[in-house]
């Protein structure tokens, strides 16, 4: 289960990075992909 978990935060940390890449990014998507990763890898930690 953290395997997995981690595994999508570093997903959504790819999209935020590509979300950075965009041309017009204001920086909420980043910022709420970032905020998701977060959580999750925080999950992983306490599972």
């Amino acid at each position: 289960m953290k395997h997995e978990l981690r595994l999508e935060a570093q997903k959504r940390m790819n999209r935020a990075f590509k979300a950075e890449q965009r041309c017009n990014n204001d920086g909420t998507v980043s910022e709420f992909e970032t905020g998701v990763a977060d959580v999750l890898n925080w999950v992983a930690d306490h599972v």
